[in-house]
């Protein structure tokens, strides 16, 4: 059985002091782990043939559109046009991952494309499907958080443990035990 401390003011049961620090101790390393795991798991993603393959160069924004999608969402796209390497020119349309880049897109505004020498048609620009990895950007902030979190944890229950704890008479003062006798 687990020490445990009552509380004599309303006779609550709650696990002791230690038993917390380890618990804390354990939940902020965990937490630490997943996090470390969740961002080697992002860079051991590979990127697209089109993010290590393709030339770069700069295209303009000729549109920007949004369509509601079955789910209740939107849809963002923006369509781009640019000359390759041979100056013909491509107009494509691609979706935007990130609604905060779709509205940081401006038409006329000019953009880097990237595109495959032997499939321009399938170009992109940064934050557009084809180059980006899906949720990176989520899944980055939850894996930092997760760290960030762990570590408060970790550092609280070292805190707590590194403190002098009270000392243990075993004794639990009754409401009628502190009173002088008449």
């Amino acid at each position: 059985m687990s020490p445990t401390v009552v509380n004599a003011r309303n006779a609550q049961r709650r696990p002791a002091p230690s038993r917390r620090r380890d618990r804390r101790m354990w939940i902020g390393i965990a937490l630490v782990l997943a996090g470390m795991a969740g961002l080697a798991a992002q860079a051991i993603v590979p990127p697209s043939e089109l993010a290590r393959k393709g030339i770069r160069t700069f295209g303009e924004v000729l549109l920007k559109d949004s369509k509601p999608a079955d789910d209740g969402t939107f849809t963002y796209t923006v369509t781009f046009v640019f000359a390759d390497a041979t100056q013909r020119n491509h107009q494509v349309t691609r979706v935007i991952l990130d609604k905060a880049r779709w509205d940081r897109l401006k038409t006329r505004q000019e953009v880097r494309v990237v595109y495959l020498p032997g499939a321009p048609d399938q170009a992109s620009i940064e934050g557009a499907e084809g180059l980006a990895r899906p949720r990176s950007g989520a899944y980055a902030y939850l894996s930092w958080s997760a760290i960030l979190l762990g570590a408060v944890l970790i550092a609280v229950a070292v805190r707590s443990a590194s403190a002098t704890p009270p000392p243990d008479t075993g004794h639990i003062p009754h409401a009628d035990q502190g009173a002088p006798a008449p």
